[in-house]
């Protein structure tokens, strides 16, 4: 059996058996292990000190790259197992996704995981340092660490399928994993590489890219990389191993530079150089284009990340809006015979229809991109206003001597009854863009509640109806406000009754 498909195999029966695990614990009630996920490591092992089932399971894949590589990405990973099935029904519909070799741009994964990661955690030691350590392999539930059905759907069709069609495949894995960025600086220290091992056929090219080149989903120059240094140094290897089983002399392996060595024809050893020179691989798009999509990818983010979706969405989103930003850059603005990836975008001053559907993608997405903008502005100005609120603190229950209204409206002084009433206007045209945003609604019930605003009892309510079933938070809030707030008037209803 080729090995291509006892890694297609391998993947299948893994899924399978963690399809299994999820079922086990949601409906036969076996809870001994919970999530087995990337996140619980960073999440809650780095940040808490809790060691769970996806922390343990990470710390061993990290530790395996630093021997065997990248090997997780190609066999184990669901979002590579996706690309790769995505890529290959592309294939067989007649398109061949393209391969996209950068200068930079491949670096955008060490971005997300100080985003999605770094940030958040240097934040949370810096204020309340690590957690105490302790293990609990059942501590987080599966389901837990992933959004709800449709967005989870979503997001693997977004990555796993929607951005071969303009970064190539492997796509996510090269430009957006948080975790890849993790095992490229693993991969460095590992032993195991793909190594040249014997003599490269002669004429194997056929006058186009070798058959290891051309097999490799990373855009990787196979062929250069292993003629030049005798391996493969790009990080972009995810050790899939189609360039071994491609090659038709069978000069490929991933063993250790010992193996290699010893395999080797001695002609051919005392050819390769003894220190690694500089690799200069080519390149598909100018440093204009990469700058140019990098720059809106990176506005773009900090506008819809966590409004349209997880991290990983908003990231692909992101680069999917910075490609089609620089198409349409090229189209208006590029010479006669500009081209994207070899789509031509010009003939002479005319547009193409390729041209035409970049500008006109680009000005359709940038209107969605453009609310969640002005969405995260106009909550962010309510939060200045709002000193004693943060979306993390609005999600605490209400604390009854910190907020009750009588409090609230008789020992407040009165700037500061503005400045949280301004806070709340801001919300509510914030809420105005998307109503469903449940953490600016908390925000804003937060803002009522603390100027003794009968209307808290509208929000909360609100709220309530909002949340998913079984919301504890929600319950509380509802329970908690009505108490307080069922029997006031509401506001301006006291004055007219006082005067008649």
């Amino acid at each position: 059996m080729k090995l291509s498909r006892k890694r297609v195999a391998f993947q299948v029966v893994l899924h399978l058996v963690l399809a299994g695990h999820v079922a086990a614990y949601y409906f036969l009630d076996w809870t001994r292990i919970g999530a087995i996920d990337f996140q619980a490591f960073f999440h809650h092992f780095l940040g808490e000190g809790l060691l769970t089932a996806g922390a343990l399971f990470t710390i061993i894949m990290f530790g395996g790259a630093l021997v065997f590589g990248r090997l997780f990405c190609s066999w184990g990973c669901h979002f590579g197992a996706t690309q790769d099935l995505a890529a290959w029904v592309l294939r067989k519909l007649g398109w061949k996704p393209p391969l996209v070799r950068t200068r930079f741009l491949h670096l955008t994964p060490y971005l997300v995981l100080v985003a999605v990661f770094g940030i958040p955690l240097a934040e949370k030691w810096i204020g309340e340092g690590w957690g105490t350590p302790r293990i609990d392999m059942a501590a987080v539930a599966p389901w837990d660490t992933l959004p709800g059905w449709l967005l989870s759907v979503v997001t693997f069709l977004a990555c796993g399928a929607g951005i071969l069609l303009f970064l190539g495949t492997r796509g996510f894995c090269r430009f957006v994993c948080p975790y890849g960025a993790v095992f490229r600086l693993t991969d460095r220290a590992a032993p195991f590489k793909v190594r040249r091992v014997g003599a490269c056929s002669s004429g194997c090219s056929g006058g186009g890219a070798h058959p290891c080149t051309a097999a490799c989903p990373t855009a990787i120059d196979v062929h250069r990389e292993t003629e030049a240094l005798g391996r493969v140094v790009s990080a972009d290897c995810v050790r899939c191993n189609l360039c071994i089983e491609a090659c038709p002399a069978g000069a490929l392996a991933h063993v250790t530079a010992g193996a290699a060595a010893r395999r080797l024809e001695p002609s051919i050893r005392k050819a390769l150089p003894v220190l690694p020179a500089p690799f200069r691989p080519a390149h598909d798009l100018p440093v204009a284009g990469e700058a140019a999509i990098l720059g809106v990818a990176v506005v773009t983010y900090l506008a819809v990340d966590l409004i349209y979706g997880g991290h990983f969405l908003a990231a692909t989103i992101a680069l999917g809006h910075g490609f089609l930003a620089w198409a349409a850059l090229a189209t208006i603005l590029g010479g006669p015979d500009a081209a994207v990836l070899g789509f031509p975008l010009r003939r002479g001053t005319r547009w193409t229809f390729a041209g035409i559907g970049a500008v006109g993608l680009f000005a359709i997405a940038s209107v969605p991109v453009a609310e969640a903008g002005a969405f995260r502005l106009i909550r962010a100005d309510g939060l200045r206003l709002d000193s004693g609120a943060t979306p993390l603190a609005a999600f605490s229950a209400p604390d009854d001597e910190r907020i009750d209204p009588g409090a609230a409206a008789g020992s407040r002084r009165l700037e500061e009854r503005r400045r949280l009433a301004r806070a709340a206007d801001r919300y509510r045209l914030a809420l105005a863009i998307f109503p469903s945003d449940l953490t600016t609604r908390r925000l804003l019930l937060g803002a009522y509640v603390r100027i003794g605003d009968p209307r808290a009892l509208d929000e909360a309510r609100e709220i309530s109806r909002r949340s998913p079933s079984g919301d504890a938070w929600a319950r509380e809030a509802l329970e908690w406000t009505e108490r307080r707030f069922a029997r006031l008037p509401p506001p301006g209803q006291a004055n007219r009754s006082g005067t008649e």
